[in-house]
């Protein structure tokens, strides 16, 4: 590459190849239409195990037969004897120093190029993506922040239920915060109450169904496991660390959602609300908290501007959230990463499978960002299952020729729905559930079958 790049910069024409002989076969078999090794290599990612055994397929075989060609017309050049130095005229000076200065910078975005389209074809391929809402979907039973605050100060229970969907829940929250502060509610008691939750929630009869069953079952799959909620870290975080799946069960790689973190409370404050500490819960002091719990909004649009999503609320847009996810863009810490949606962009093939679970009306735009290969689990009898009902107008022909394949998997035929499927994008398939075991019965088997249903329906499309 850097020396197609020198002839570049010097205006110096590569020496064309000698003309075939008649009868004459090229050198490489790349050219040859019965040479199958590129097929191959894109069909099942077999690139790597070519390269190991010494074999290039298709662009790299071209590529190896120009640098050849290059290195044999260019004549070798002669060492200088020792201490001896070259002498040059003034304007070849320039000349050359004027061509050396233009040259790095070509050379460099090749051999950037170069790598990247490396990586991207020796890269193993990417795991299916498993993503879970949290409340009522890995919770069933309830919603986390109610059952909280119902624990700590029932009477505010109804400000949390006062407003619907699309809305940004995060300044609602925060207010319910500040007065369970003024109850006397701490930090403490959150986490207790949280961790109180997280086994009732997660765990499930014997500890070992409910939504922590779900979310070993996907892991125990192969798949990355993410967790996609407009609840907040601090919530998620307390109840998965008291089902058992805390950072260092290795089961859930990250989770995408608000922040929450508690701030201390002023001493003038605490003095002043001290007086209202007698309203408080049971499980809260007798003494002032010195701190109080404060959500932040994943998506900030008065930093950033508004996200565009008229399907989302201001704070979380969980479709943008899920195509960053399958990009590859979002690291355990949320960062992006430009290389990598360099090579999604470039690389479509390398798409990976989805199955996406949900239950809500915030979950229909991600459930319309899925793909041909890609699963909605669907929770019945929940806004979600509504507001795809509401979209469907009829089964598609895609729906039909999917069920072929369906009805060789008696757990995935009775589940899928496909006046649900006809709603989201063509080659996305909907099923529904109703408890944590059909859940995770499903995501065992879309898992387990995820590469053949994958190829059926590409090749049935």
């Amino acid at each position: 590459m850097a020396e197609r790049a020198s002839a570049a910069a010097t205006g110096q024409a590569r020496p064309a190849s000698p003309p075939l002989e008649q009868g004459e076969k090229p050198s490489s078999s790349a050219d040859s239409p019965f040479d199958v090794r590129a097929h191959l290599s894109k069909r099942f990612g077999l690139r790597g195990w070519f390269r190991s055994q010494g074999v290039v397929v298709g662009e790299e075989a071209m590529i190896q037969m120009e640098e050849e060609e290059g290195k044999a017309a260019t004549p070798p050049v002669a060492a200088a004897p020792r201490g001896r130095q070259r002498r040059s005229s003034p304007s070849s000076t320039s000349s050359a120093s004027s061509s050396s200065a233009r040259l790095p910078a070509v050379a460099e975005e090749e051999e950037e190029d170069e790598e990247e389209e490396s990586a991207s074809s020796l890269a193993p391929a990417l795991p299916p993506l498993a993503v879970f809402d949290f409340d009522h979907t890995l919770v069933c039973d309830f919603d986390s922040a109610e059952d909280v605050v119902s624990q700590l100060a029932p009477e505010l229970v109804p400000m949390l239920t006062s407003i619907a969907m699309p809305a940004n829940f995060v300044p609602l929250t925060n207010a319910v915060a500040a007065e369970a502060a003024r109850r006397g509610v701490g930090e403490r008691h959150w986490l207790a109450a949280l961790a109180d939750a997280g086994r009732r929630g997660l765990l499930g009869k014997g500890n070992a169904g409910g939504g922590a069953g779900v979310l070993r079952a996907a892991a125990a799959g192969g798949a990355e496991v993410r967790i996609l909620s407009d609840a907040n870290d601090l919530f998620i975080s307390a109840m998965l660390v008291a089902a058992g799946l805390g950072p260092e069960a290795g089961v859930v790689s990250g989770v995408i959602t608000n922040r929450a973190k508690f701030v201390p409370i002023s001493p003038a404050a605490t003095t002043a609300t001290a007086g209202s500490t007698a309203a408080a819960a049971p499980s809260a002091s007798s003494s002032p908290p010195s701190s109080r719990l404060v959500v932040e909004p994943r998506h900030d649009a008065a930093k950033v501007g508004p996200h565009g999503c008229a399907l989302c609320p201001s704070n979380l847009c969980k479709g943008l959230e899920l195509r960053k996810l399958v990009g590859g863009e979002v690291g355990r810490s949320g960062s992006a990463s430009a290389a990598a949606r360099r090579r999604v962009a470039s690389s479509s093939r390398r798409r990976r499978t989805v199955v996406y679970a949900g239950d809500g009306e915030n979950d229909l735009c991600p459930a319309l960002a899925l793909e041909v290969g890609d699963s909605l689990l669907v929770r019945r009898s929940r806004g979600l299952e509504r507001l795809l009902r509401e979209r469907a107008a009829a089964e598609t022909e895609t729906c039909r020729r999917s069920a072929s394949f369906l009805r060789q998997h008696p757990t995935l035929s009775r589940a899928f729905d496909a006046s649900l499927s006809s709603a989201l994008a063509e080659g996305a398939r909907a099923f529904l559930w109703d408890s944590a075991e059909e859940l995770r019965e499903l995501v065992e088997v879309l898992l387990l079958c995820e590469e053949r249903t994958a190829e059926v329906l590409l090749s049935d499309l």
